[in-house]
Formats: structure tokens, sequence, C-alpha cells
């Protein structure tokens, strides 16, 4: 096989898990597969980053990474709960990292695609984070 084979055959073993985790992900709670899709991707970035940096950095503690993570990546999720109330359909409004305060123009409200709800969450992530840093701090 030649070296373009090769690669190829290398972006589809390494894309395939994406597509099957985003697929299930959209066909189990009724949301758009493209939007599940960036999520997915997203979510598996921000592992891959508290893996390599508590791999790198070993002094900072997984409770800290994680629930840092959690709080990075459960506002990219927002639009995969604003497509699941819209049955399936994408919003018009596409998530945007300098727009902090996304919100999506749809068609239904539900409890899980409200403005608290969503903020609420955010800010749990952020309380359960400086617990954690301040259990750090005080066991040091």
């Amino acid at each position: 096989m030649s070296q373009q084979n090769n690669e190829l055959a290398w972006a589809v073993v390494i894309a395939a898990p994406f597509f099957m985790v985003a697929g299930w992900v959209s066909k189990a709670l009724g949301a758009e597969f493209f939007i599940s899709l960036q999520a997915v991707v997203f979510s598996f970035l921000a592992v891959g980053c508290v893996i390599g940096i508590r791999m790198l950095v070993a002094p900072i503690r997984w409770s800290v990474l994680s629930s840092f993570a959690a709080m990075a990546v459960w506002k990219i999720w927002w639009p995969v709960l604003d497509s699941m109330a819209g049955n399936g359909s994408g919003s018009h409004k596409k998530m945007s990292l300098d727009d902090p305060f996304y919100m999506a123009e749809i068609q239904q409200s539900f409890w899980w695609n409200e403005a608290w709800f969503k903020w609420s969450v955010e800010a749990f992530f952020f309380v359960v984070l400086a617990i954690c840093i301040y259990q750090g701090v005080k066991r040091r």
C-alpha cells in the first residue's frame, strides 16, 4: 500500500469511534447528529487534555482537573440540549466560544434547555472546582 492509503486508513480508524459515539449519543438523546458530533469531539479533546496535563504536571490532583474539564465541557453540550428540545432539529444560532451567553432560538421549551438549568449546572461545576482546590490547598 502507498503512503497516502496508509494515512487514509489511519484517519478512518481514528475518526470512526468519534462518529460511532456521536451517532449513538444523537440517537439515544434525540438530538441532531452533527451537533452531537461536535460535543463528543470536544469532550474527547477535553478528556485528552486532562490526561495529558496530569501526565506532564503530576502535582495537580485528578479532582481539580476533572471538575475543571466538566465545567469547560458542559457549555459545549448546550446545543445538544437545545436540539433535544427541538425534536432533533438543529438550532439556527450556532454556538460560538465568543458568545458567553449562548441561548438558542427554539420552538419548544423544556426544563433541560432553560437558561436557569444550564447556568445552575455551570455554577455547580464551579463550586465543585472551588471545593477541590480548597481541599488541595488545605492538605498541603
